[in-house]
């Protein structure tokens, strides 16, 4: 037993849990116990302790911690590490897939000083505030289809999100295609998927996932279109309870995409959540900073194809636009 099972134990009821309680449940002795305790204080937890009466938690931490994600989980199939600070929650798992890493590992940093966005652009990684994290995956599905993973990520990180936000009911929160969380037009979660494949069967896939949670301010150069659910709700979140739910939604969706090989179980709730959903979009093939009037086309954006592809009606005639060669906006 370790100190996932005491959190587990401790948040399940709003009580009390004496010392042979505890002993019991852990199989550990009491001094184990009091170490596992302290460990957990040490790390941020605060938790009660009153003789005759044992131990009580009354409150989390602030930090990510590796035993605050696993007791939530569902399921033993993950593999967590967390780091203080990591060039790239990517880079680092791709170094370890690279060397036989098993699907279902996670990383997760407090801080990337090296973190990469879409397009190879640089991802701002301060440390205490954000989520950064990456997945080993290794489906048996054809490297045609390894699009989709991240589309089936933005599912499970709105669901996680939406799980946990206060106040949802007030804000337009939905995605961006193909993988951007919005809210109220802001852009709180980017999601990035490499893989290392042959012509016909995938090594692994590595899909990275950046999420500004309590971030108090933004930088200059993104305030525009980037924000916090802390900025957007003015509520502080945990960040093991957030990270436990996205995995958790995510392992409901896995299953279903690996037996079906593309995105067809999922095409109407993703529509449902998708902002460009029968809206005018317009499409600027290449970078939207570098477009010139030809590099741009307008059309009606009706959703998604089974490849994660996005449905768009221009002068009349359905298109398939393919995420990675153009940007979307919509057209307000």
């Amino acid at each position: 037993m370790n100190k996932s099972d005491l959190i587990k134990i401790l948040s399940s009821e709003n009580r009390f849990f004496g010392s042979e309680e505890l002993t019991n449940s852990l199989n550990i002795s009491r001094q184990g116990v009091w170490k596992l305790i302290n460990s957990l204080k040490n790390e941020g937890y605060s938790i009660e302790s009153v003789k005759g009466k044992g131990y009580r938690l009354t409150g989390l931490t602030d930090e990510i911690t590796k035993a605050g994600v696993l007791s939530r989980l569902n399921s033993d199939r993950w593999n967590v590490s967390v780091f203080d600070s990591l060039d790239s929650t990517n880079l680092e798992l791709l170094r370890q897939a690279s060397n036989g890493a098993s699907e279902g590992t996670i990383i997760i940093a407090d801080e990337q000083t090296g973190g990469l966005g879409r397009r190879g652009r640089s991802f701002l990684s301060p440390a205490g505030y954000s989520i950064f994290m990456s997945i080993l995956l290794k489906p048996n599905i054809p490297p045609s289809a390894v699009s989709c993973i991240t589309l089936v990520w933005a599912l499970a990180v709105y669901k996680g999100l939406i799980k946990n936000l206060k106040n949802s009911d007030k804000l337009n929160a939905g995605i961006k295609w193909p993988n951007d969380i919005l809210i109220d037009n802001k852009k709180v979660c980017g999601i990035l998927t490499q893989m290392s494949a042959e012509l016909d069967y995938i090594n692994y896939v590595v899909t990275g996932i950046g999420i500004n949670v309590n971030n108090p301010s933004m930088d200059d150069s993104i305030s525009d279109t980037a924000s916090s659910l802390y900025l957007l709700t003015k509520e502080k979140y945990n960040r093991d309870i957030l990270v436990a739910d996205i995995i958790n939604e995510f392992e409901g969706y896995y299953e279903s995409f690996v037996e079906s090989k593309n995105f067809a179980p999922f095409i109407d709730e993703y529509n449902s959540y998708l902002l460009n959903y029968q809206k005018q979009v317009r499409i600027f093939d290449g970078l939207v900073e570098d477009a010139k009037p030809e590099d741009i086309r307008e059309g009606l954006c009706t959703g998604i194809y089974e490849d994660g592809s996005l449905k768009v009606i221009i002068n009349g005639v359905e298109e398939k636009i393919n995420a990675g060669e153009v940007s979307i906006r919509d057209l307000i």
